[in-house]
């Protein structure tokens, strides 16, 4: 990858860092992991050594140093397994009460991600399952096709 195009990657990564992401509804959010992902295939480390090695002079410290604590978070995230994760029972409150999440469900989180060349992580599973339940993204899986169809609404 060229230097310039992981600049221009560095400078939107920075910018959405700094001011958010603008979801469907017009509301701001906190830009994560996932959001990078989908910009990138590189890993935050490499485009922050990049940033730093051939462009710190193009940026303000503080820019680099919100860069620099993205990138420690990201390290920071444990690597999950399919298995761990569908050997997991997990619940979340509904109505007062609890409802599991299905195995097709966890399927279809696993599924956007490696559809999405997303690593899978404790983090990235945890925000596709979030996104999805509030309804941001659609995973459309049936464990019985080959083709996995994943649709992003981003």
């Amino acid at each position: 990858m060229q230097n310039n195009n992981r600049l221009e990657i560095g400078m939107k990564v920075i910018e959405l860092l700094q001011n958010g992401v603008t979801d469907s509804e017009g509301n701001i959010r906190e830009f994560d992991i996932v959001d990078y992902y989908n910009i990138t295939r590189l890993s935050p480390s490499t485009l922050y050594d990049s940033l730093y090695t051939n462009f710190w002079h193009m940026f303000d410290m503080d820019s680099l140093k919100l860069f620099h604590s993205f990138v420690i978070r990201s390290q920071n995230d444990s690597k999950n397994t399919v298995k761990g994760i569908m050997e997991v029972k997990h619940f979340i409150p509904v109505d007062g009460g609890m409802r599991e999440i299905t195995d097709d469900e966890k399927k279809g989180v696993i599924g956007y991600l490696k559809f999405n060349k997303i690593p899978l992580t404790a983090n990235t599973y945890a925000i596709v399952l979030k996104r999805y339940l509030n309804g941001e993204i659609i995973l459309n899986y049936n464990a019985e096709e080959k083709n996995k169809k994943l649709v992003k609404s981003y």
